[in-house]
């Protein structure tokens, strides 16, 4: 008889409690480990039960990463919250994370690149994108540097062109009106300062 038993958790019917010899051992998401179990229950040991198990579990991080991958691009950390949520253990998620960042499925640089381009050219200045981003616990991956700056420029241009604004033809209140609103849409005062003092713009 195998030292290993399995009880469904009452209150969480997707998820069941692994005992080794009668001593709860962890918890699994039966959608994606139930089936698959009668590979550990093999184990004559815990030692030897822990080992089948991380590799049984490392195989199917990385087949729940591909299903997760083929449907929208993700950041590193989504796509460890989602492992999270299915169960999987804090081992294992960085080892999917770092495999998945190495063949280049997982590039958050380049990922966090695009959303921001999208935003910026939507209206919204720096400042109101990095926050939005930052609310998603993806703060350490907003970072300015010279191409922010020439897209924030850009943004602001065309925003003042679809409002119709003709900065020139403005008195000094009604500039002030206009600096206000792009401040409230986190555009950057120094982006702002750079744009209006410029001789070469259209606005």
């Amino acid at each position: 008889m195998s030292p290993l038993s399995i009880e469904t958790d009452p209150e969480h019917p997707l998820w069941s409690c692994l005992q080794w010899e009668g001593v709860f051992w962890r918890k699994i998401y039966n959608p994606l480990f139930l089936k698959w179990i009668k590979v550990v229950s093999s184990a004559s040991s815990l030692q030897e039960a822990e080992a089948l198990f991380n590799r049984l579990e490392e195989k199917l991080a990385r087949q729940f990463a591909v299903k997760a991958l083929a449907q929208r691009a993700l950041f590193s950390c989504e796509l460890a919250q989602k492992l999270r949520k299915k169960g999987f253990s804090e081992q294992i998620i960085p080892i999917t994370l770092s495999f998945f960042q190495r063949t280049g499925a997982l590039q958050d640089e380049d990922l966090m690149k695009l959303n921001m381009e999208k935003e910026i050219k939507k209206g919204r200045g720096f400042l109101c994108v990095q926050a939005k981003w930052q609310k998603k616990g993806l703060k350490d991956l907003v970072h300015l540097g010279p191409d922010w700056d020439l897209l924030e420029q850009d943004a602001l241009k065309k925003l003042l062109q679809r409002k119709g604004v003709i900065w020139n033809a403005l008195d000094w209140k009604e500039k002030q009106k206009v600096m206000l609103f792009l401040k409230r849409r986190g555009f950057r005062k120094e982006t702002i300062n750079t744009f209006f003092s410029s001789e070469d713009h259209e606005c």
